[in-house]
């Protein structure tokens, strides 16, 4: 739906009636898929009650369903979902606190499947990075100290490796990538979807664009250029 609707410069008013009733097709797919049952999961869109997915596919449904013309169907899934969003960041007491300032490392983070059961066991890049993307664009990430994007913003920040013992070790400590999860089971490395995607919720949390961490994740991102995926999988 969102590649279809930003095909063109005036997004879904402009489309032709082929690609509109396909964008409404889509539409009404996601309403289907509302969840209503009471519970952890209510105002998730999804497959299913609670798929390990529900994470990633309530943040991206709401900002397809924000673009769109409205319908008070169309208010209720968004405002649905960004209370379920908002409600699932991480912040346990563990120690409590923003991560980089001596709360538990995973604390802004988001889970697949959100805080149920309470404080799940694997954070990652990309599902924290959607669920602020889908926040940011159907009404704004809440901000000020201790709020949903200070907590979000003290995760990415512990993400990166930059001259900080954050996340964990390889050749270059301070080349100002970011790892994939604090819970690694992958390679111990930072890489170009994790900096990518981090750099992004940096900014949306937000954080200026001449910030160095900012600059660092750029310039990661650039060297990553002159490297040969076949020879060097960090980049």
């Amino acid at each position: 739906m969102l590649a279809i609707i930003h095909s063109v410069p005036t997004g879904y008013s402009g489309l032709d009636p082929t690609s509109k009733a396909a964008v409404d097709a889509g539409t009404a797919c996601l309403l289907a898929h509302v969840v209503t049952t009471p519970g952890p999961f209510f105002g998730t869109i999804d497959d299913g009650v609670g798929s390990f997915a529900c994470n990633y596919n309530t943040s991206i449904s709401i900002w397809a369903l924000s673009e769109v013309p409205t319908s008070p169907a169309i208010h209720g899934a968004i405002t649905g979902g960004r209370a379920w969003e908002l409600a699932n960041q991480r912040n346990c007491n563990d120690p409590p606190g923003r991560a980089d300032r001596g709360g538990n490392q995973n604390n802004g983070a988001w889970y697949y499947t959100g805080e149920s059961p309470a404080c799940g066991s694997f954070y990652e890049h990309s599902n924290s990075s959607f669920a602020l993307q889908g926040l940011a664009v159907t009404g704004g990430i809440p901000t000020g100290l201790g709020s949903t994007a200070d907590l979000a913003q003290g995760y990415f920040t512990c993400l990166q490796r930059l001259g900080q013992n954050f996340g964990s070790s390889n050749d270059d400590p301070d080349d100002g990538g970011f790892i994939y999860s604090q819970e690694l089971t992958k390679v111990p490395v930072t890489g170009t979807a994790a900096s990518g995607s981090s750099i992004f919720a940096l900014r949306l949390t937000p954080v200026a664009p001449t910030d160095p961490r900012i600059s660092a994740g750029i310039a990661f991102l650039d060297a990553s250029l002159t490297y040969s995926p076949c020879t060097n999988n960090n980049h």
